[in-house]
């Protein structure tokens, strides 16, 4: 009976400690400025980490304040990160944002592609780790799966705004992280890697084609931005 009776207080106590825990988790993607965000995050004195793991791995939350990266590739592989705000409501969410084609580049880079890349038949069978695969299907996914993703981020958020707060690292705009991590910081260190361009004009044509075809869901989400204050 006894050690039935500490459990329950001992879970009683995980509540309020859970409660009263203040983290700050960066949504969406890689090649956003994570990285910058992560150094900021450690220049401010934040315990942070730069993986992807803690999104399955609920033992991390308790190690660190503020968590970087993450995110899928895929509009079928829809990740939890958007439902931590349930699970942890005193946190605050950074929804770092980036212009699309800029993104697009920078992540076809860091998956490998180059001025050189062979161009291999989509595969109708696209799963998660094949996300490297140099097929234009690939490209498709990630463009409608950004579009989709930070839309529906954007509407959860929209009446939540002093939980949700836009970020552009790479472009500067980071009034709200001022804001959020209370200190001037400064993204002058980061490496816009998406102005570096070293793929073939029919990638670069491929891509501006795609943003083109799914215009009416880029100009939507253009709308959503416009009632965010960053």
């Amino acid at each position: 009976m006894r050690f039935w009776l500490y459990l329950k207080i001992f879970y009683f106590l995980y509540l309020i400690i859970r409660v009263k825990i203040k983290n700050f988790f960066v949504l969406v993607y890689k090649k956003t400025g994570t990285t910058t965000l992560h150094q900021i995050a450690l220049n401010s004195g934040l315990k942070s980490t730069h993986s992807c793991d803690w999104d399955t791995n609920d033992t991390k939350i308790g190690l660190y304040d503020f968590f970087c990266d993450g995110g899928s590739h895929y509009n079928n592989k829809w990740n939890r990160l958007w439902k931590l705000y349930i699970k942890y409501p005193n946190s605050k969410f950074i929804i770092n944002i980036r212009d699309i084609r800029t993104w697009i580049i920078s992540k076809l880079k860091y998956a490998g592609w180059n001025e050189n890349t062979i161009i291999i038949p989509d595969n109708e069978l696209i799963i998660h780790n094949e996300w490297t695969q140099k097929t234009k299907i690939n490209i498709k996914l990630f463009i409608i799966h950004y579009l989709d993703r930070y839309t529906k981020i954007l509407k959860y958020f929209l009446n939540k705004q002093n939980k949700g707060y836009i970020v552009d690292v790479v472009s500067g705009r980071t009034k709200n992280l001022k804001l959020l991590l209370k200190k001037n910081i400064s993204n002058k260190n980061h490496a816009n890697k998406g102005k570096e361009v070293n793929l073939s004009n029919e990638i670069l044509t491929f891509i501006d084609n795609e943003i083109d075809i799914n215009k009416n869901k880029y100009e939507k989400l253009k709308s959503l931005l416009k009632l965010y204050n960053y």
